[in-house]
């Protein structure tokens, strides 16, 4: 009797695997079609990035004294290093894509299970 699920099983991961290839798809070109637009927030930041990276500290212009003025540090400082091989735009735009493929592929992992389950009401009865 509980050969019908076990059948489905791989039909619900390979349905669950192909959602995720269509919404990363989908989230690769929105990245692509928004790759040159960015918020004033990110441009403060980027501002602070770049006279860290001259020596200048962690300032909005060169020779001020520090000053609080950003709402993102650990972003910003996370970046840093990256930064000292390419542009700051790039950096952040790679490390935000590549954060939200991540969590995608967490939450279709977390919730294969789930899938499965949902897909044999038999089991999660416990019969």
């Amino acid at each position: 009797m509980n050969a019908a699920p076990e059948t489905s099983k791989p039909v619900v991961a390979s349905l669950v695997w192909g959602v995720l290839a269509i919404l990363s798809a989908c989230v690769v070109m929105f990245a692509f079609r928004t790759r040159e637009y960015f918020v004033d927030d990110a441009f403060i930041g980027f501002q602070y990035l770049a006279n860290l990276l001259a020596g200048e500290g962690f300032v909005f212009h060169a020779g001020d004294a520090p000053v609080e003025g950003v709402t993102n540090i650990g972003w910003l400082l996370a970046l840093a290093p990256f930064c000292t091989i390419a542009e700051p735009t790039l950096v952040a735009k790679l490390a935000g894509l590549a954060l939200v493929l991540l969590a995608l592929i967490l939450t279709v992992c977390l919730g294969q299970g789930l899938a499965i389950k949902v897909a044999s009401p038999e089991d999660s009865l416990g019969l």
